[in-house]
């Protein structure tokens, strides 16, 4: 392996131990149910958009684009 490899080895393993040594305490609300929920971090991986994620909500169950709570 070269050294280019070697350091995006390295980069993308830094970036996995930093993103699995940082809590999640964001909490998000259900456009449906408007329960306030703290997903798990496997669910903040899917798809997102300008601070939106994909979540379920463990509540209802519905599918949705959600904002984090306290943002429109």
């Amino acid at each position: 392996m070269d050294l280019f490899q070697w350091i995006t080895i390295g980069v993308v393993v830094i970036m996995i131990i930093v993103f699995l040594l940082i809590p999640n305490h964001t909490p998000f609300q259900c456009p449906k149910c408007g329960q306030t929920f703290v997903p798990k971090k496997a669910q903040l991986l899917g798809i997102h958009s300008y601070g939106s994620h994909m979540l379920k909500c463990p509540h209802c169950g519905k599918t949705s684009m959600m904002p984090p709570a306290g943002r429109e």
